[in-house]
Protein backbone atom coordinates (compact mmCIF):
# COMPACT_ATOMS: atom_id res chain seq x y z
CA UNK A 1 0.00 0.00 0.00
CA UNK A 2 1.63 3.57 -0.65
CA UNK A 3 0.98 6.79 0.25
CA UNK A 4 0.01 9.70 -1.72
CA UNK A 5 3.22 10.56 -1.89
CA UNK A 6 4.48 7.40 -3.18
CA UNK A 7 6.05 5.87 -0.22
CA UNK A 8 4.95 2.67 1.47
CA UNK A 9 3.97 2.80 5.06
CA UNK A 10 7.01 0.52 5.77
CA UNK A 11 9.18 3.33 3.86
CA UNK A 12 7.85 6.08 5.31
CA UNK A 13 8.10 5.05 8.64
CA UNK A 14 11.91 3.94 8.41
CA UNK A 15 12.59 6.91 6.99
CA UNK A 16 10.91 8.55 10.37
CA UNK A 17 12.66 6.29 12.43
CA UNK A 18 9.13 5.43 13.62
CA UNK A 19 7.79 2.07 14.40
CA UNK A 20 4.92 0.99 12.22
CA UNK A 21 2.95 -0.28 15.24
CA UNK A 22 2.36 3.11 16.04
CA UNK A 23 0.68 3.80 12.68
CA UNK A 24 -2.03 1.55 13.60
CA UNK A 25 -2.63 2.86 17.29
CA UNK A 26 -5.76 4.32 18.39
CA UNK A 27 -6.18 6.13 21.68
CA UNK A 28 -8.82 5.29 23.86
CA UNK A 29 -11.06 8.00 24.99
CA UNK A 30 -10.70 8.84 28.59
CA UNK A 31 -13.19 6.77 30.63
CA UNK A 32 -16.09 8.46 31.74
CA UNK A 33 -15.25 7.39 35.67
CA UNK A 34 -12.11 9.59 35.55
CA UNK A 35 -13.89 12.99 35.88
CA UNK A 36 -16.64 11.44 38.68
CA UNK A 37 -13.33 10.10 40.37
CA UNK A 38 -11.92 13.31 40.46
CA UNK A 39 -14.51 15.73 41.72
CA UNK A 40 -15.03 12.74 44.45
CA UNK A 41 -11.45 13.14 45.42
CA UNK A 42 -11.10 17.28 45.21
CA UNK A 43 -14.35 17.11 47.87
CA UNK A 44 -12.12 14.37 50.33
CA UNK A 45 -9.67 16.41 50.41
CA UNK A 46 -11.15 19.47 51.08
CA UNK A 47 -12.49 17.48 53.73
CA UNK A 48 -9.81 15.70 55.26
CA UNK A 49 -6.77 17.95 54.47
CA UNK A 50 -4.37 15.62 56.32
CA UNK A 51 -5.23 12.34 54.31
CA UNK A 52 -3.15 10.79 51.92
CA UNK A 53 -3.66 9.32 48.47
CA UNK A 54 -3.57 6.04 49.84
CA UNK A 55 -6.49 6.54 52.44
CA UNK A 56 -8.43 8.36 50.04
CA UNK A 57 -7.71 5.60 47.79
CA UNK A 58 -9.27 3.51 50.30
CA UNK A 59 -12.35 5.82 50.66
CA UNK A 60 -13.22 5.86 46.92
CA UNK A 61 -13.44 2.11 47.10
CA UNK A 62 -15.69 2.11 49.74
CA UNK A 63 -17.61 4.49 48.01
CA UNK A 64 -17.52 1.91 45.11
CA UNK A 65 -15.24 3.33 42.68
CA UNK A 66 -13.38 1.23 40.51
CA UNK A 67 -9.78 2.96 42.21
CA UNK A 68 -6.37 1.55 42.91
CA UNK A 69 -3.84 3.30 44.94
CA UNK A 70 -1.52 3.70 41.80
CA UNK A 71 -4.22 5.43 39.64
CA UNK A 72 -5.32 7.31 42.59
CA UNK A 73 -1.46 8.27 43.28
CA UNK A 74 -1.16 9.45 39.59
CA UNK A 75 -4.51 11.45 40.14
CA UNK A 76 -2.99 13.16 43.08
CA UNK A 77 0.56 14.51 41.78
CA UNK A 78 -1.30 15.47 38.37
CA UNK A 79 -3.36 17.99 40.90
CA UNK A 80 -0.75 18.81 42.91
CA UNK A 81 -1.93 17.27 45.83
CA UNK A 82 0.73 17.11 49.09
CA UNK A 83 -0.28 16.37 53.00
CA UNK A 84 0.03 19.23 54.97
CA UNK A 85 2.74 18.46 57.61
CA UNK A 86 1.97 18.69 61.00
CA UNK A 87 4.37 20.52 63.15
CA UNK A 88 6.46 18.31 65.93
CA UNK A 89 5.23 19.75 69.57
CA UNK A 90 8.52 18.50 71.11
CA UNK A 91 10.66 20.88 68.32
CA UNK A 92 11.62 23.88 69.75
CA UNK A 93 12.09 22.78 73.71
CA UNK A 94 15.46 22.19 75.88
CA UNK A 95 18.89 22.85 75.42
CA UNK A 96 19.51 21.93 71.63
CA UNK A 97 16.66 24.16 70.92
CA UNK A 98 18.51 27.43 70.36
CA UNK A 99 15.84 29.56 71.08
CA UNK A 100 17.73 31.67 73.87
CA UNK A 101 16.96 29.29 77.31
CA UNK A 102 19.83 30.78 79.28
CA UNK A 103 22.38 28.58 77.15
CA UNK A 104 24.57 32.22 76.91
CA UNK A 105 24.92 35.08 79.24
Amino acid sequence: MTSPLGFSQRRACALLDQPRSTQRYARKDRPPEREHILSRMRELVAKYPRFGYRRVAALLRQEGFRANPKRIHRLWIQEGYRVSVRGDPAAGHGPQSGLGLGLFP
